[in-house]
């Protein structure tokens, strides 16, 4: 399961689960650093949909051909 398993608390070192928001042990907030790959696949979704979303005809043209080209039309 997504952050389940355990990682140390970077205060005390005891194991904890990666998505606890304090250390049981020393009660420090946020006791494991979030990756720097999840802000990066959120900015590279950020930018995919800001770049979508500035053109529609963009998309209804892509979508739309290969929606067209899968149901065997033109």
């Amino acid at each position: 399961m997504f952050g389940s398993k355990t990682q140390p608390c970077r205060q005390c070192g005891r194991p904890i689960r990666g998505y606890a928001d304090e250390c049981p042990g020393c009660g420090t907030h946020k006791p494991v650093p979030v990756p720097a790959s999840y802000y990066l696949a959120g900015a590279v979704i950020a930018a995919l949909i800001i770049y979508f979303a500035s053109d529609f005809n963009r998309i209804v043209e892509y979508f739309g051909g290969r929606l067209a080209s899968l149901f065997g039309g033109a």
